[in-house]
């Protein structure tokens, strides 16, 4: 019955690992949008909280002053997320492989994901797992490290935006007053041609 617990430990543990490295590859390696189950239930998750928090602003100013946060967290979380989720995958792995108790086999995962060196592998397939674990956490790391400067030129692009918005239709921004501001400079355009 123990064989079949670590079995099924062993195989959850990888399933998980493997569904956070697509999560990340295809949250910041694809070139186009692909909806992903777990970078979704991070941002859906923490907007829900920040919702709470909005609520509690008198003003559109405030209001937009808190969601103003919301990305960057988001964004900053989502790594955290990665991390926690492959040292819990890696976790089962190590259990499934023999390590005792779960305590020792959480200790082995995060020391060899974060490359810390503080608990040793007791056989050769936790050796190899501990290996592979190490190469995962430091290329979640160089993935996430390439990848910032994207995000802060996305950032960049959308305040643009925002604020050519702002411009157009005022701040708030309504979708009469950008109606109103181009019938208006249509009637201009008309009278300077006439």
């Amino acid at each position: 019955m123990a064989s079949i617990g670590r079995l099924l430990a062993f195989s959850g543990g990888a399933a998980l690992v493997l569904m956070v490295l697509l999560s990340a590859l295809r949250t910041v390696v694809l070139p186009r949008g692909e909806p992903v189950l777990l970078t979704r239930t991070v941002f859906v998750s923490l907007r829900a909280g920040f919702n709470v928090w909005a609520r509690r602003a008198k003003t559109y100013e405030q209001r937009d002053h808190t969601m103003a946060m919301y990305s960057p967290i988001a964004l900053m979380l989502l790594p955290g997320a990665w991390v926690a989720l492959v040292i819990v995958g890696f976790t089962g792995v190590d259990w499934g492989l023999g390590v005792d108790p779960l305590r020792e086999a959480f200790y082995l995962s995060g020391s060899s994901l974060l490359t810390l060196g503080l608990e040793s592998p007791p056989t050769l397939a936790t050796h190899i797992a501990t290996f592979a674990e190490a190469a995962l956490g430091l290329g979640l790391i160089a993935l996430l490290i390439s990848y910032l400067p994207s995000i802060y030129n996305a950032f960049q692009r959308r305040e643009l935006l925002v604020a050519r918005l702002v411009t157009r239709a005022g701040e708030p921004a309504s979708a009469s007053e950008m109606i109103r501001l181009r019938s208006c400079s249509a009637r201009s355009m008309l009278s300077v041609s006439s």
